[in-house]
């Protein structure tokens, strides 16, 4: 997992570098997605409701992971930056660049959020203009 997150570091780095700053970077392992991870990511040039949105992070996501990562990622979830949810873990985490955090307890973000999350890494969690 840390080669993983490691190449997801780097795409989090290209992603800000040509488009702006990420205030959420995050992979959820839920307990119903079989092994495979959600990746979170929250940017004020992010549009939750825009394919073309998806598509950027999911290109970058799909040139820095083999192919053979790239399918451990069941889904990418765009949240706009004032999001309870974005909210909430910036409430919780404070994780600036270069550096990634193991969630040592997903109880609370199971109560939160309402479906189990059996483990998850935070990349970035700052508040916008941090």
């Amino acid at each position: 997992m840390n080669e993983i997150l490691e190449k997801l570091k780097g795409a989090l780095k290209e992603l800000e570098e040509k488009n702006g700053g990420i205030v959420l970077f995050a992979l959820f392992l839920r307990e119903e997605a079989l092994g495979k991870w959600d990746l979170l990511v929250s940017a004020s040039w992010l549009n939750s409701r825009s394919p073309d949105s998806y598509e950027i992070v999911a290109k970058k996501i799909q040139k820095c992971l083999h192919e053979n990562e790239v399918v451990q990622i069941a889904r990418v979830v765009i949240l706009d930056t004032n999001d309870v949810a974005v909210t909430f873990l910036q409430g919780l985490y404070s994780i600036p660049n270069g550096s990634f955090k193991e969630v040592p307890n997903c109880e609370p973000l199971t109560n939160r959020f309402g479906f189990t999350i059996k483990r998850a890494y935070v990349l970035r969690c700052v508040k916008e203009n941090e």
